[in-house]
């Protein structure tokens, strides 16, 4: 079988004209045959004007684009490709966005508008009824209150290294360990509760008596972290409700530290 042998320059020419031929092959975002709608922009959005899904403009004063690209920001839409068409991922972006935000939102299903503009741009949005402190410190006692200080501190610093990770930049460090606290499906404490009675919503229960928080108030005043190798990721293998087991992915995740009943895991 015989091979081809072709320089670094021309291999570079080669994938340059690749990329050129994908790049016109994207004429715009709108999918084929959709023509692209009136502008309506960001301002235009927070004054009261409503888009639905299947709007689509690429001009750079576009609502749909400002919003993606705070999407985007936030990590709730994972799209690499031209921005401007409200479609499937942008929907799916919001509606795990608005699972994770207070009870507000604009109306008609996949409306986006005015309600959505505010949320998106509100540095409270995390919760509305409690202190970034009593969400933190809940928990810390709702996840690790049989573990001892070292396992509960390996939890506070589980929450601060994925709030320096991927946390909103333009909130204060706190608010963004509540936000990761609150995140939809990741701790069991919060998973359990259900929507409807999140703290997040107005009428928000924290599920424990205020002054059984006390102590875990201690290690976010004092900022009490430990050295778990860098992870963000735990489970109790006694306890877990996980089905998909990602801890034996060895090719993701790869085990830190074992504290108590706790493995601690660093994403690769």
């Amino acid at each position: 079988m015989s091979r081809l042998i072709i320089s670094e320059e021309e291999r570079k020419t080669i994938f340059s004209l690749y990329n050129l031929l994908e790049q016109k092959e994207e004429k715009g975002p709108c999918p084929e045959g959709k023509e692209e709608d009136e502008l309506v922009t960001y301002e235009e959005l927070k004054n009261g004007k409503v888009i639905k899904k299947g709007y689509c403009s690429s001009n750079s004063n576009s609502g749909i684009v400002k919003v993606q690209k705070i999407l985007k920001r936030l990590g709730y839409l994972k799209w690499n490709g031209l921005l401007g068409y409200y479609g499937n991922k942008t929907a799916e972006a919001l509606s795990d966005f608005f699972k994770n935000q207070s009870c507000s939102r604009d109306t008609e299903g996949s409306a986006l508008g005015p309600q959505t503009v505010i949320l998106l741009e509100d540095p409270n949005r995390y919760n509305r009824h409690y202190s970034n402190e009593d969400i933190i410190a809940a928990t810390l006692w709702g996840e690790a209150r049989g573990e001892g200080i070292e396992g509960q501190k390996a939890i506070y610093t589980i929450l601060k290294n994925r709030a320096l990770k991927k946390g909103d930049p333009k909130l204060s460090l706190k608010a963004r360990i509540a936000g990761e606290a609150l995140r939809p499906m990741q701790f069991s404490y919060w998973n359990d509760k259900g929507f409807g009675n999140n703290p997040r919503c107005n009428k928000g229960n924290l599920g424990v008596d205020s002054n059984s928080l006390e102590p875990y108030k201690k290690i976010i005043d004092s900022d009490s972290t430990i050295d778990i190798g860098g992870a963000t990721h735990y489970v109790n293998k006694k306890h877990t409700t996980d089905t998909n087991k990602w801890w034996e992915n060895k090719d993701k995740f790869k085990l830190m530290k074992t504290i108590g009943n706790h493995e601690f895991y660093k994403e690769l």
